[in-house]
This record gives C-alpha cells, sequence and structure tokens, in this order.
C-alpha cells in the first residue's frame, strides 16, 4: 500500500475521531435535559391567596379580571383582583355556597346555596346580591349565554329550575331522574346535561329556542324539544310572542284582501 493512502486513511480516522465527541457536545447544547426544560418553562405557583373556610367552588370573568371562590362553611364568597392576587371583597350569600357559574356579558355571577336551598346572584359591578328560591339541596348550575337561562340541579327535588337571567325568576321546573348533582351544556345544540347520581343516569334537557324574557309569554312550559325523536316528557310547544301572533294575523287578512280584490279586477 502507497505511503500516500496510508496517511489519507490516517488523517480520515483521526477527523472521525475528533468529531464525535464534538457532535455529542453540540447535541448537548441544543437539547437540555427534559427536567430543566420543565422547570424553566413548565405551570408553577406563581402566589397564594388566603380567602374563606373549605372554599368550594370558583368562576373567573376574564372581562374584569375577577375571580370568584365560594366559601363553603364561611358563607360568603371571596372576590379575587386577578391583577394582584388580592382580594378586594367579600360578599355574603346563603348558607354553604357550592357551584358556581358566571356571564361574562352581564357581569352576574351565580351560586347555589344548598344549605338554604337558593341561589345567590351577585352584580359583579357593585357586589350586591339577589336571592332565588329554588329547590330542595341545589348542587349544579350552569348557564345558557345564548338565552342567559340558568339551570340549577336540585338534588333532593329530583329536579331542575330554570332561572331566566334578565329578572332572576324561575321560568320552568323540569323533572329528571333521581338526585341530580352536575351540570354540563353544549353552546351549539343549547342542550343541558344532567348526571343523577342516584340512578346513574344522565337527563339531556333540551333548552328553549326563544329567551323567555321576550314579551308575549304568558306561561312557562316545562322543555321546548326541536328533536322529534325525543320522549313526550321532554317536549312541549314553543310559545310565541303575542306581538309576533299578531303580525302573522294581520299578514294572513293583508293577503286574503289583496287575493279577493285581484280577482275583481281580472273579472271586469
Amino acid at each position: 500500500m502507497r505511503a500516500g493512502t496510508i496517511l489519507r486513511m490516517l488523517l480520515m480516522g483521526l477527523a472521525a475521531t475528533l468529531a464525535l465527541p464534538l457532535a455529542v457536545g453540540v447535541l448537548a447544547l441544543r437539547a437540555p435535559a427534559s427536567g430543566a426544560r420543565a422547570a424553566a418553562g413548565g405551570p408553577s405557583v406563581v402566589a397564594t391567596v388566603a380567602v374563606g373556610t373549605r372554599p368550594w367552588g370558583v368562576a373567573v370573568n376574564s372581562s374584569t379580571n375577577r375571580i370568584y371562590v365560594a366559601n363553603y362553611n364561611s358563607n360568603n364568597v371571596s372576590v379575587i383582583d386577578g391583577a394582584s392576587n388580592t382580594v378586594v371583597a367579600t360578599v355574603a350569600t346563603g348558607s354553604n355556597p357550592e357551584q358556581m357559574a358566571l356571564n361574562p356579558s352581564t357581569n352576574r355571577v351565580y351560586v347555589t346555596n344548598p344549605g338554604s336551598n337558593n341561589l345567590s346572584v351577585i352584580d359583579g359591578a357593585s357586589n350586591t346580591v339577589a336571592t332565588v328560591a329554588v329547590g330542595s339541596s341545589p348542587h349544579g348550575v350552569v348557564l345558557n349565554p345564548s338565552t342567559n337561562r340558568i339551570y340549577v340541579t336540585n338534588y333532593n327535588s329530583n329536579n331542575v329550575s330554570v332561572i331566566d337571567g334578565a329578572n332572576n325568576t324561575i321560568v320552568a321546573t323540569v323533572s329528571v331522574g333521581s338526585n341530580p348533582y352536575g351540570a354540563a351544556l353544549n353552546p351549539s345544540t343549547n342542550r343541558i346535561y344532567v348526571a343523577n347520581q342516584g340512578d346513574d343516569t344522565v337527563s339531556v334537557i333540551q333548552d328553549y329556542l326563544v329567551p323567555p324574557s321576550v314579551g308575549g309569554i304568558s306561561e312557562a312550559p316545562d322543555v321546548a324539544d326541536t328533536n322529534p325523536e325525543a320522549s313526550a316528557s321532554d317536549r312541549s310547544r314553543i310559545p310565541v310572542p303575542a306581538e309576533v301572533a299578531a303580525a302573522l294575523a294581520a299578514s294572513v287578512v293583508a293577503l286574503g284582501v289583496g287575493g279577493w280584490y285581484a280577482k275583481r279586477r281580472w273579472q271586469r
């Protein structure tokens, strides 16, 4: 073998030997250990805020950056300023406040009080409270922002109270399974799902298509369901406002008069 060939082979081997640790060092710099990466950019506690006794439910209004915490044994709600993580107000509620829902559009907070069988409605602007009597031992609460209705599960009454958020009045009471507790909403279908702890079922409630606060509705049906396959107990007629019915009647009369006049002109 020629000397030049041997020299080239030796140089290539030396280069490979030097390149391996260099490459490993570059990879080590570019890809730190997973633990170090998690410590640098992962979730961490940035503050701890003291509130009332046995805090339970929590709701956040992203528009005002206020956080509301239901204190079960203190019978109140702590209002926290999200910018400073300090309690800026304490609002008295009913007995044993538990679960919460919030409507950012109206700046109202809804708190279930199973100890006093009512719902506290907190005005986020003034921290004043309205109280709505519901069924026995209310626990779950869910808000439908499309219709401004609030649904409250009454554990011992085996039903759900439907509240009009415009005037804080009950517009319907819907029978469900045994011991309803949690509730969730699908805003795309306007359906509410209620978990019944007593009989291991889930009740599916169809929300109204027309908000009850619209004028002309004199009665509150149980449930309005647009699904023809739903059971008869889950469906009822959709109320039509009086002004809408009057406009329809006037349109029918106008069409009838117009048709009679056109016929007379044609016969001439």
